[in-house]
């Protein structure tokens, strides 16, 4: 398993290198604008996530990984591992610079860590659903240049609500589309960090651990 997870990251280092350079941007960006929304370092922990699990997916690993003398749960685990070695890299890197200026890195604890979490669930349920219904959607005829068709629409609707926002953003005073969604997801999280992160660290646990069985349990791994 380990030397999945190490020929992963040697072979996607240039996510690494991305995040390396990106974070401390990032940090610097929030650090000088104080009214700039505290959500961007989550968006960087998705957007890093997101492009390893497409190229991943683009490349048939595992496919390659099904065909190695590997027990099918490393393969699980190396999988969730790799996301999660992203957001742990990430958040060590913000609060290492966080730790050099007046603000400390004590208050960006907690957040970084529920940020982890809900990232984690996230993809993790990702994992379940593709592992699931994958062969399903294949069987019923939804084959690849359907699914382009609709991650092209969905990227253009997403590109659209973020040109209207920056539009409305420039144009007014009051928060934009997209921001105003943001601060609401934020205020009704369930898992806050003063008194949601056990709740979150289990839901975590539960939802990673699922996708392993979820792994064990499709049914093709020659995509």
């Amino acid at each position: 398993m380990w030397q999945i997870i190490k020929s992963e990251l040697n072979y996607s280092w240039w996510i690494s290198a991305l995040y390396i350079i990106l974070t401390p941007a990032l940090f610097l960006y929030l650090y000088t604008e104080k009214d700039a929304p505290p959500f961007l370092i989550f968006l960087l922990m998705f957007i890093i996530a997101q492009n390893y699990v497409a190229f991943r997916n683009k490349e048939k690993r595992e496919r390659l990984f099904a065909q190695l003398p590997v027990a099918f749960s490393r393969i699980a685990l190396s999988r969730i591992f790799i996301i999660l070695s992203f957001f742990f890299n990430i958040a060590l890197i913000y609060l290492i610079f966080a730790s050099l200026t007046d603000a400390g890195a004590a208050d960006y604890l907690f957040p970084l860590i529920t940020s982890i979490c809900i990232l984690s669930i996230m993809f993790g349920a990702y994992f379940i659903l593709r592992d699931v219904f994958l062969q399903k959607f294949r069987d019923r005829g939804v084959r690849k240049e359907r699914m382009k068709i609709f991650l092209v629409l969905l990227i253009l609707a997403i590109n659209v609500l973020l040109v209207l926002s920056f539009i409305q953003a420039r144009n007014n005073d009051t928060p934009s589309v997209l921001v105003s969604i943001i601060r609401f997801i934020e205020n009704n999280l369930p898992f806050t960090w003063q008194n949601g992160l056990w709740e979150a660290l289990a839901l975590t646990v539960v939802i990673c651990g699922l996708s392993i069985l979820s792994f064990l349990r499709r049914k093709a791994y020659m995509e």
